[in-house]
């Protein structure tokens, strides 16, 4: 009698395919900020079509009505209600294609624990003071050169603020700007710039692109050194945790000791006392905030937080394994 040979299950399997990884799209983050933008400005036409009407329901010329605009934008209301159709817009921005499959929001947005611990919350809120010190410091010596390098609806607004009025704005504009526009920036647009290209150059893009969303030379200067600072963070920690409480700390603090300056009499010498004691505390925590940071083992886990990295753990076949990259250096 004659036998063939048995073969395993394991035997007859075939070897997998070698995995082709699909190429992270980056002109969804190029979509997603052009989308916010947009959105900002239908909000913002929304709301000067429904001045204009109400003024005209009032029975006043809509001329008149639009020549007033200007006093509307500089009162710290009207300022406040333009200013929140651009969160609006940049925090649609990010949360709308986060939601797609098939990652999970939370994860592709960054919105997960920091690392290594909450520690590095206090440190680095603190240590921002340095890099908006010299973001700060780089606009007044533009406006030194370039006269109109600043915002005059910012110098209108503050001229015409409240303390009452004082009270809301730096609620807003520490809550706000440090939620929404951290969602789309080093929430959506780095994390997946980070799974294209090495951190240097993705840090670096988006942080230009965020000073330039402030569009004014003076502001784009002051914004640019902070924006690099907060994508630091936000890579190093592997989350925007961070980065939101530090944006949200520096928009808060700023403006409070601008209102507290505005409306308590004091010194020209205790001011500067005040303003070189922050300096001087936010540099040593800045200091102490990248010994922190880059003691951190930039592992397989801040990797595979990225939303591309994710879906391409996600459509590997199953059968096959593959290693997940460390990160880069940052050059």
């Amino acid at each position: 009698m004659s036998t063939s040979p048995s073969h395993s299950n394991a035997d007859l399997q075939t070897p997998p395919l070698p995995i082709q990884r699909r190429a992270p799209r980056i002109w969804t983050v190029f979509v997603a900020i052009a989308a916010g933008l947009a959105v900002t400005v239908a909000l913002q036409t929304i709301v000067v079509i429904a001045l204009v009407a109400w003024g005209a329901a009032q029975g006043r010329p809509p001329d008149e009505i639009v020549k007033e605009l200007p006093d509307f934008t500089g009162a710290p209301g009207g300022f406040i209600l333009l200013a929140l159709c651009g969160q609006i817009g940049f925090g649609l921005a990010a949360i709308v294609p986060a939601l797609l499959p098939p990652v999970a929001l939370r994860q592709r947005l960054g919105l997960v624990a920091a690392r290594p611990s909450w520690i590095v919350y206090p440190v680095t809120m603190l240590g921002s003071i340095a890099p908006l010190g010299v973001g700060l410091g780089m606009a007044q010596m533009v406006a030194k050169v370039m006269p109109n390098a600043g915002d005059p609806n910012a110098a209108k607004l503050f001229q015409n603020m409240t303390p009452a009025w004082g009270v809301v704005f730096v609620l807003f504009i520490a809550l706000a700007p440090g939620f929404c526009e951290e969602l789309l920036f080093r929430g959506y647009v780095q994390r997946r710039l980070l799974a294209r290209w090495r951190p240097l150059v993705a840090i670096s893009v988006t942080s230009l692109l965020f000073a330039m969303m402030h569009i004014m030379p003076a502001a784009v200067l002051a914004t640019l050194p902070l924006g690099f600072w907060l994508g630091i963070v936000a890579w190093r920690t592997g989350s925007i945790g961070p980065s939101i409480a530090c944006h949200a700390f520096v928009n808060g603090s700023l403006n409070t000791l601008r209102m507290f300056f505005k409306f308590v009499e004091l010194p020209e010498s205790v001011r500067w006392v005040i303003t070189a004691a922050s300096l001087l505390i936010g540099t040593a925590c800045f200091i102490m905030s990248c010994r922190l940071l880059w003691r951190l083992d930039a592992g397989p886990d801040v990797v595979s937080s990225s939303a591309e990295a994710l879906e391409a753990k996600l459509e590997t076949p199953l059968g096959s394994v593959t290693a997940t990259p460390d990160i880069a250096p940052l050059a």
